[in-house]
């Protein structure tokens, strides 16, 4: 529908046109039937943010963080799951971001920034525990097998 509606029916027609005669030209299909299904639902798509990002991957290493643990691998080695902060800091921004008006536009682009360093300087203490906690994991492996 978006494509339809930015370039219009004749270029999605065209369009359509190319598509089959390069498929009947690969014989990926026969040209005598062909049956399309033109069910179109709209829906909001949703873009990934930097803040979203990053709580994501702060997510990603406190879990992979407990795997290792949980199997025995580096079970001393301190690491904080931080996702709890993350997840407040990057939800802390939308709101930040429904102030109205241009001074508070201002003032919510700046706490936005404020923010989404305090995110990456979280992602960075949980990227250093988990490389400590994969480093040490690695060592036990290897006094385990060797």
């Amino acid at each position: 529908m978006e494509i339809t509606t930015r370039c219009g029916d004749h270029a999605v027609a065209g369009l359509n046109e190319a598509l089959l005669a390069k498929a009947a030209a690969a014989m990926l299909l026969r040209t005598d039937k062909v049956r399309a299904d033109t069910t179109v639902v709209e829906a909001a798509v949703g873009y990934p943010t930097d803040s979203g990002l990053l709580a994501k991957a702060i997510g990603a290493m406190a879990r992979t963080v407990a795997r290792i643990k949980a199997t025995g691998g580096a079970r001393r080695t301190r690491a904080r799951d931080r996702r709890r902060s993350a997840g407040r800091r990057a939800r802390s921004i939308a709101a930040k971001l429904r102030l109205r008006g241009e001074q508070q536009r201002d003032q919510a682009q700046a706490a936005v920034r404020r923010i989404t360093g305090e995110l990456a300087g979280i992602a960075e203490s949980s990227m250093r525990e988990a490389a400590a906690v994969l480093r040490n994991a690695k060592r036990a492996l290897r006094g385990v097998s060797g």
